[in-house]
């Protein structure tokens, strides 16, 4: 965890697990291979199933991308490869954290520099884990990654689109 040089999060909607759990979650662990320090050669990734994760009710899947190594700066993912231990539980929660002002927001079209269209509302998304150790909670809810943007591909959190229904005559 610690030898990292970014972090992926994916969370998605999962039956298979017991009623009560929400989803679950893939962390990938990226380093990137360099020849003389300056050279990239390429990547070699590791995943890891930390099985039982929360979503909101309406979503169906999260993602967030952190970067951890050279080119980042998470003191939280700093605390959290100190905390570990071999044998805790990671349970990772994408939650939607919107107050009155991110919900009353509004982006005007042409607003945002290379972005043509408008917004009439922003979303405030958050990813979190709690470290369970020997059945005990270590550490609740620690906030990995935060994310402030409408409701597009760039949102951490995909929600349901509206169902619609077809009726055969």
């Amino acid at each position: 965890m610690k030898a990292c040089d970014r972090v992926s999060f994916h969370l998605n909607k999962n039956s298979a697990y017991p009623k009560g759990s929400q989803g679950a979650c893939r962390v990938t662990l990226i380093r990137e291979e360099r020849d003389d320090g300056i050279f990239h050669r390429g990547e070699s990734n590791r995943e890891i199933d930390c099985g039982e994760a929360g979503l909101p009710g309406n979503a169906i899947k999260a993602f967030a991308l952190i970067y951890t190594g050279e080119y980042g700066n998470n003191g939280a993912w700093q605390a959290l490869c100190r905390i570990v231990k071999p044998g805790d539980q990671l349970i990772f929660r994408a939650g939607e954290n919107r107050n009155q002002y991110v919900a009353a927001a509004t982006i005007a079209h042409g607003a945002v520099q290379g972005v043509d269209a408008g917004y009439g509302e922003l979303f405030s998304d958050e990813l979190s884990v709690t470290v369970r150790r020997k059945g005990k909670d270590v550490i609740r809810e620690l906030g990995l990654a935060y994310s402030t943007c409408p409701n597009n591909s760039a949102r951490m959190i995909t929600v349901r689109s509206k169902e619609y229904s077809l009726k055969v005559a």
